[in-house]
């Protein structure tokens, strides 16, 4: 005996199967790819009221999207997944790359499976392939991550049993090592580029010692910077969607803002740029809201970050120095605080780290010429107090004794 149920646009069925034993079936639309019916199903033992009961909420589910049909693809999970992050306001930039990788890797891969189906088994598959197609084990590492967040979501919106991403063998993480330029670099650079740009050379002594990144240096306004505390506040990054022309103000990579000191030649750096800036700006306009590099009068528009970047490698190629970029001036200031014996805390909040435990994953071996350094004053200190000669005790000694 089948009993059709039907709440708003939801349609379901109500099959007894034996004895207190019911089968429940909701239709729960169609797949967007195979255009195949989708329907969730059930058995439920108790009486007929319960499993009425429950193809109503059955179908209260599926109607709100929590469930999806037996049919679904891991495709369409994707794209819930996606709408998911829109609704809970993900940065606009990450975003777009989840959809790049999506579009263009995980969908023609893996999309057409049936949620039903996929298992670890098919993701190391697809592991293999793209490490045998030549791609870095970061780059799989990082499609890995994306299967494994949007697989976790359907585990919680009931569309999968379990995670198979968890069961699953991707690639292990390999730490890039990072080689710093040396001081000497640095300072060519920076010097080619004020004969040439003396404003792009402001912006470069700035990337070597605050250690911003690109966006946070071309989101920063002459509002973030106090000459008389001489701090800057970093709360910013500038983004420019591809293919657009207008550029969008977001918050930095942890979304947190951080005030960093800076030294006598940043200041001065600084100052003479503020000057530049304020000659040539119309009498009257408040430099305060503007951009601290743009190239505009009034510093309302900013610098484009790829244009920064382009700068540097075209300079870097002139003085023979290919290996250096503009990021290569962020690792500078990081390495060289660490070998100085800064305190990693203190150099991870410089740097925008979540924690310190992000710096000494990347930064970490350049602690080990610290570590030498420290061993030596300790030898040192010891050698300099057994040289001393040794004096008899003082009367006072004696009595104390």
């Amino acid at each position: 005996m089948v009993n059709f149920w039907s709440t708003g646009a939801m349609q379901g069925t109500l099959t007894q199967r034996g004895q207190d034993t019911w089968r429940l079936r909701v239709f729960a639309g169609r797949d967007p790819v195979t255009s195949k019916q989708r329907f969730v199903s059930e058995t439920v033992h108790g009486t007929k009221r319960e499993a009425q009961r429950r193809l109503a909420r059955l179908i209260s589910e599926v109607d709100d999207g929590r469930r999806e049909g037996t049919d679904a693809t891991f495709g369409s999970l994707l794209d819930k997944w996606l709408e998911h992050l829109e609704q809970r306001a993900r940065a606009d930039s990450t975003l777009r790359e989840y959809r790049r990788l999506i579009e263009k890797e995980l969908r023609p891969k893996l999309g057409h499976l049936p949620l039903r189906r996929l298992s670890a088994l098919h993701l190391d598959r697809a592991y293999a392939e793209w490490t045998r197609d030549g791609l870095a084990s970061n780059t799989v590492r990082n499609r890995h991550t994306i299967i494994s967040a949007a697989c976790a979501q359907g585990v919680k919106w009931g569309s999968l049993p379990e995670n198979p991403a968890r069961k699953a063998t991707p690639p292990p993480v390999r730490t890039p090592e990072v080689i710093p330029p040396t001081p000497e670099e640095v300072r060519h650079l920076i010097d080619a580029a004020k004969k040439r740009n003396p404003e792009m050379a402001a912006l470069l002594w700035m990337a070597a010692l605050l250690g911003a990144r690109r966006g946070e240096l071309c989101a920063l306004r002459w509002s973030d910077v106090d000459f008389v505390t001489k701090s800057v506040r970093i709360r910013n990054s500038l983004d420019y969607p591809p293919g657009k022309t207008t550029w969008t103000i977001k918050r930095t990579k942890t979304h947190s803002t951080r005030t960093v000191s800076l030294d006598t030649i940043a200041l001065r750096v600084l100052n003479e740029h503020f000057d530049r800036c304020d000659q040539r700006s119309p009498e009257g306009v408040d430099l305060l809201d503007g951009f601290v590099f743009s190239n505009s009068i009034d510093g309302s528009e900013p610098w484009h970050p790829d244009s920064v970047s382009q700068f540097v490698r075209r300079k870097c190629q002139q003085l023979k120095m290919p290996q250096v970029h503009l990021h290569s001036l962020r690792h500078w200031m990081i390495t060289t605080a660490l070998t100085s014996g800064g305190d990693v805390t203190t150099i991870a909040g410089r740097a925008g780290h979540r924690d310190p435990s992000v710096t000494l994953k990347i930064y970490g071996h350049f602690l080990e010429s610290a570590d030498r350094e420290t061993a030596n004053r300790l030898g040192k200190a010891l050698t300099e107090i057994a040289a001393v000669p040794r004096h008899a005790p003082s009367s006072r000694s004696k009595r104390g004794a």
